[in-house]
């Protein structure tokens, strides 16, 4: 979905800055120290292996439900959106109104809410990039790939350099565990937007999943601290996820309970310098993984 603006970087100096680690050497570092949050002390290095991607995913919720014939639908000038599609100031209220709810219910993973609301939207007006994007998204969500990619590509076709459909199409193979194909993709987005941090979050993330040490290090360099976003936080906590899953593999029952503990500070961390509006592009992809179970994030 579409990225927050950015977060007041007011919220940032409450971090001390820090010298960003290796992969090699995750298991040493912890969150920047916060007024609510110590830094803990050091623990051995471990190397990274690669992880499975959960095969089981959201059943079908099944297709939205058309509008009641009670629901009002406001007149509308398509031409007032033609020249800037991604600008949502220029569609009328109601339907801004909708895609809110709609996006809401998608971060709450309620995709058959989530649909209803698109399907209001859009008696409104004609598909837009916006809603044909969270139809795309939901889909994605769903494993409903091919109606993903026909969503994704139809919001394309209407504005080609709609960021979050082109963003949408890279999750596909990334979640079917094809990663050098996503990162081949996210590469791409990469060279038109050279700062992103999402970007260089999920780049970093193939590395990882592929046990690529050495490549997973350099881009875990690219993400800046201070950031705009929360990928700093999250891209540490997916280090000590990955450390905790091959200390199970190990049965090392104290190596497990220590790097679960230093992941749940970075979530904190998170939790505790961004907003959840800013949380939520970042965090998803470690819930998909089965990293972070819903509903049970740390609290600050």
């Amino acid at each position: 979905m579409k990225k927050s603006t950015l977060c007041n970087l007011a919220i940032l100096t409450i971090a001390a800055s820090v010298a960003a680690p290796t992969v090699a050497d995750a298991q040493d570092s912890a969150p920047p120290k916060t007024e609510s949050q110590p830094a803990k002390g050091v623990s051995p290095s471990t190397p990274i292996e690669k992880p499975e991607v959960p095969k089981s995913r959201p059943l079908n919720v099944g297709a939205g439900k058309s509008v009641p014939e009670s629901e009002p639908i406001p007149t509308h000038d398509p031409k007032k959106v033609e020249k800037s599609p991604q600008d949502l100031s220029n569609y009328p209220q109601r339907y801004r109104d909708l895609l809110a709810q709609a996006m809401s219910s998608f971060h709450s993973r309620d995709f058959k809410g989530a649909i209803n609301m698109i399907d209001k939207a859009d008696a409104i007006m004609p598909p837009s990039p916006w809603s044909l994007n969270m139809r795309g998204a939901v889909a994605i969500e769903l494993q409903q790939w091919d109606e993903g990619i026909k969503a994704c590509v139809t919001a394309l076709r209407i504005d080609p350099n709609f960021f979050p459909a082109k963003f949408n199409l890279c999750e596909i193979p990334f979640y079917q565990g094809r990663y050098a194909e996503a990162r081949s993709l996210w590469d791409k987005l990469l060279t038109q937007q050279p700062k992103d941090e999402l970007i260089i979050y999920r780049i970093f993330l193939t590395y990882l999943l592929e046990g690529d040490a050495i490549n997973a290090d350099a881009w875990l360099k690219k993400i800046p601290f201070p950031s705009e976003t929360p990928a700093y936080q999250y891209a540490h906590a997916a280090l000590y996820f990955h450390a905790k899953r091959r200390a199970e593999d190990k049965e090392d029952e104290a190596a497990t309970k220590k790097a679960a503990s230093q992941a749940e500070e970075w979530l904190r961390s998170a939790e505790f310098i961004w907003p959840e509006q800013k949380r939520a592009n970042f965090v998803d992809v470690l819930m998909q993984l089965g990293w972070v179970k819903r509903n049970e994030l740390p609290t600050q």
